[in-house]
């Protein structure tokens, strides 16, 4: 059993907060999703199943390559990404070990999307 006390610790009560929307809410939509394919769409619940089967398998491979990024990296990266703002921060990722990839996303003014403008290998030539 979980003891109560862990909830007074606001990240650990935030962090499960969020993880427990986001799984009903997917959750939700699988559901949902398969009832629709069922009585609207006239599916059996086999076939509807198989129709949300790509959608479970990602999930699910999804979920092990996150813990893996979580642990190589730390929690943060995977949730939010890094948001590089100088050079300084560039040259510290660079001397990290492994290859890194870095993008420079551009908001367009025009039609308020986010568009690549940029992409840069680290450490891709450097030998260990």
């Amino acid at each position: 059993m979980l003891q109560l006390g862990y909830f007074q610790n606001q990240t650990f009560s935030a962090a499960n907060a969020g993880s427990g929307l986001m799984n009903l809410g997917t959750l939700g939509a699988l559901f949902a999703f398969s009832i629709y394919l069922q009585q609207q769409e006239g599916e059996s619940p086999i076939e509807a199943g198989l129709h949300i089967l790509p959608w479970t398998g990602t999930l699910a491979i999804f979920a092990v390559l996150g813990g893996r990024i979580a642990q190589r990296f730390g929690p943060r990266l995977p949730a939010g990404g890094l948001c590089i703002t100088s050079k300084s921060q560039l040259r510290a990722l660079a001397r990290k070990p492994g290859d890194f990839a870095a993008y420079v996303v551009e908001v367009c003014p025009e039609c308020s999307w986010n568009h690549l403008a940029r992409t840069f290998a680290l450490n891709a030539a450097r030998s260990a």
